[in-house]
């Protein structure tokens, strides 16, 4: 089998993890890049390039996910029974951020070593309005205000990470809450509202969304952002009594 012609079997290894209901593994498989398809007399090698993360999983032959896509593999291809157990996934590693040669490259992964650059959340915030504390990333003096007083406090919390949920019957939504707080075993999201948020279209985007997200019986409350950035202290303060007090 020639390898340009190894993506139509590529695309058949992906619906079979979907027509199994696998759709995580095939959410996986989709995320690398084939790269190529080597064969000989004695093995059958697929090489997939992918993130660390993945490239880690794809490393450990003993994983359900790697143990899905080996097994999809093996339903597509046209491999004797003696074949397949010589057939091989290798990862090739996907090194993310590689740096433009210049002068300031060394700095710049440096600061991504020691965790001076948030790198694994606020992904939606832009460079130009992004405001960096201790290693995250927010969109706003208020919420960094509203983060600082939550560190002082000692309180568990998680900053515009990306969310996935149900949305309706069957379908669903992604989102990045402000704040996540796990506060005395309760789970609440603290929205820090701009002014953006008093237009019609975000009045109806954010109670459509709460709404989905209380179906998990998480408690969701909203503060302006003014006084997110005068008075943290307060909002946090009344925020946390609030969770207390949901049931």
């Amino acid at each position: 089998m020639e390898t340009q012609n190894f993506n139509e079997e590529y695309a058949k290894a992906v619906q079979f993890l979907i027509d199994g209901r696998e759709n995580n593994e095939a959410i996986f498989l989709l995320s690398c890049t084939f790269l190529s398809w080597d064969s000989a007399s004695s093995w059958f090698d697929i090489k997939l390039q992918t993130r660390r993360p993945n490239y880690d999983i794809l490393l450990d032959k003993e994983h359900s996910i790697t143990k899905a896509i080996h097994r999809a593999f093996e339903a597509i291809l046209p491999l004797d029974k003696w074949e397949i157990s010589k057939l091989y996934i290798t990862p090739v590693i996907e090194l993310s951020n590689i740096p433009d040669i210049q002068a300031n490259w060394h700095d710049d992964l440096l600061k991504n070593a020691l965790g001076r650059d948030g790198n694994n959340q606020g992904t939606f915030i832009s460079e130009e309005k992004v405001k960096n504390w201790n290693g995250f990333k927010f969109a706003s003096l208020s919420e960094v205000q509203v983060a600082k007083e939550l560190d002082k406090l000692g309180v568990l919390f998680l900053p515009n990470c990306k969310a996935r949920f149900r949305v309706g019957y069957d379908g669903r939504g992604e989102c990045y809450p402000d704040f996540l707080i796990c506060h005395q075993g309760k789970w609440g999201i603290l929205e820090v509202d701009g002014p953006h948020h008093n237009t019609q279209s975000y009045i109806q985007r954010d109670r459509s969304r709460d709404q989905s997200l209380r179906t998990y019986g998480i408690f969701i409350e909203r503060f302006d952002w003014k006084d997110c950035q005068q008075q943290p202290d307060c909002v946090v303060k009344r925020f946390l009594e609030l969770l207390d007090r949901n049931r």
